[in-house]
């Protein structure tokens, strides 16, 4: 959904491009059209990565997970030591 959101903004982005701001072209996107489809689909981007975090806080890496990186740490200190001597 999200892709096919993203395609067809940039399509209306290309259309604006390729026609101009001056262009009488039926159908063709006037400036403060492009910039109003632009600025809502940014606002609804906006909101929609707020819901996220607000309902998904990051995850944070369990406390085995820390002591054991932590353990695997103090086993190459000693290792290192050992072969600069």
């Amino acid at each position: 959904m999200r892709d096919q959101n993203f395609q067809d903004l940039m399509r209306k982005v290309d259309h604006f491009l390729v026609n101009g701001a001056g262009d009488t072209e039926p159908g063709a996107l006037s400036p403060t059209d492009g910039k109003a489809d632009i600025t809502d689909e940014l606002s609804k981007q906006e909101s929609f990565s707020r819901f996220i975090k607000r309902k998904f806080p990051p995850r944070k890496p369990s406390s085995d997970l820390v002591k054991s990186i932590k353990d695997r740490i103090k086993m190459l200190d000693p290792q290192e030591q050992k072969s600069s001597i």
